[in-house]
């Protein structure tokens, strides 16, 4: 979570992977915030991440969607959806 506010936008991008990861409900606040970093793409990270975590889509296209708009859009949902929403926990990886 410390990550989250590091310096270095790869630790930035790696924390909210790493809280996509953990598939829980609890990470969807922090990272609807991380779609306020002043990084492309951070916030091109955390939209992926509330994507795969949530399997809902705020925007068609979002890399063409203002960051405000797209920040805004995923608040409101969480919003509407924080008290019924339940994540399932993702796929294991068997590519190896």
């Amino acid at each position: 979570m410390q990550n989250l506010h590091s310096r270095q936008v790869n630790d930035r991008m790696n924390a909210i992977l790493g809280l996509k990861n953990l598939g829980k409900k609890e990470v969807i606040p922090s990272v609807i915030s991380a779609l306020n970093d002043p990084e492309t793409r951070v916030r091109q990270v955390a939209n992926f991440a509330l994507e795969g975590v949530t399997h809902h889509q705020v925007a068609e296209n979002p890399s063409q969607e203002a960051p405000e708009r797209l920040a805004s859009a995923w608040h409101a949902w969480w919003v509407e959806h924080a008290g019924s929403f339940s994540a399932t926990p993702p796929k294991p990886c068997h590519d190896w």
